[in-house]
């Protein structure tokens, strides 16, 4: 145990507290494997992976926003003011780039937004009350999810085709575990490890779900525009819905020994990394956003991968954020100078 690095300690840790209600988050102590990591943390690296999990990044259709120090910054195509209307007034936890808005979560659990407020993404805003505040954010193209503390989710923006209104029920026992809006269609992962979907299925992205074998259970989901993505516990990847580039079929087969550990749909691409600390990407590849993946120095792994409209970012074990793909407002050239604070 001593010798796993800090990035795979802090990804295992961060697959545990995935599975767990957020309010019950004291109850760490109750798992097992979770006791074996944590008693092998030191107090540099813990304070290590709570600097990491307080410093988001989120690529959105055109722009980028991150959270560092626990403010937000911003960068790329600014029509709207996604990327120049923030305010540093308080202190964030989340934070998520949409089409042309940009939502976050403060640290007293309320959702704030500013950029385009087309069909109220920035002003219908849910309010947080008393024992139910905000634990994570989705904004979509054009509309925007949310999760409680309570493990219920909150939907707000364009609803043409049910994609707010439409949330199903949860089964009893369970709760959500984080939600992903696409363009038309919403999706959300259960504690019991089911993906549920609603909103537009025109190309089969909420109805043609893959059904989980005994034992396994989906641990990520991302909507696309019209497409959906998941992995599943075992490390493989599936995808449904729109394929016309190949975003569905075109899933890369892991070598000998290898497993997927992270995920990321961008419009109608994907991106995911290997436990080996590769990137993978496939489907359309018009701006460069699935071939020119930059390389790594000897010794650097990517650790998290996130997927624009055409753009992708990545943030290395060095703590250094990299992008490729379209360029044209900056959102791959102009990333911040200073690194994410990972350590390899």
């Amino acid at each position: 145990m001593d010798k796993i690095p800090l990035w795979l300690k802090s990804q295992i840790l961060r697959y545990y507290i995935c599975q767990l209600k957020p309010s019950d988050l004291i109850n760490l102590y109750a798992h097992p494997w979770l006791v074996k990591i944590l008693e092998q943390l030191s107090a540099q690296e813990w304070s290590q992976i709570y600097q990491n999990d307080r410093q988001m990044l989120s690529a959105g259709l055109l722009h980028n926003i991150m959270i560092k120090n626990d403010l937000l910054i911003a960068w790329g195509y600014d029509c709207a003011g996604q990327c120049s209307h923030l305010s540093n007034r308080t202190y964030y936890l989340s934070v998520s780039a949409g089409g042309i808005h940009s939502l976050a979560i403060t640290r007293d659990g309320q959702i704030i937004a500013w950029g385009n407020d087309h069909n109220g993404n920035c002003t219908n805003l849910p309010v947080a009350t008393k024992g139910a505040h905000y634990v994570s954010v989705s904004a979509g193209e054009n509309h925007n999810l949310a999760i409680r503390s309570d493990g219920q989710i909150v939907a707000w923006g364009n609803d043409d085709y049910g994609q707010c209104t439409n949330i199903p029920i949860l089964p009893d026992g369970t709760h959500y575990l984080s939600v992903s809006a696409g363009e038309f269609h919403s999706l959300a992962l259960r504690s019991d490890g089911q993906i549920v979907a609603w909103g537009n299925g025109n190309w089969g992205q909420c109805t043609n779900i893959p059904v989980l074998p005994n034992g396994t259970r989906y641990i990520s989901v991302n909507a696309g525009e019209s497409h959906s993505l998941a992995l599943r516990n075992d490390g493989q990847i599936f995808a449904w819905g729109c394929d016309n580039w190949g975003q569905c079929t075109n899933i890369p087969v892991l070598p000998n020994g290898t497993r997927y550990l992270s995920i990321s749909s961008g419009l109608y691409y994907n991106l995911a990394i290997r436990n080996d600390g590769r990137i993978i990407a496939w489907g359309k590849d018009d701006e460069g956003q699935c071939t020119n993946i930059m390389d790594l120095p000897e010794g650097i792994r990517y650790v998290s991968v996130l997927a624009g409209g055409h753009h992708s970012l990545a943030i290395r074990s060095d703590g250094q954020i990299v992008g490729w793909g379209n360029d044209d407002d900056g959102q791959c050239s102009k990333i911040p100078s200073f690194g994410m604070g990972v350590q390899s």
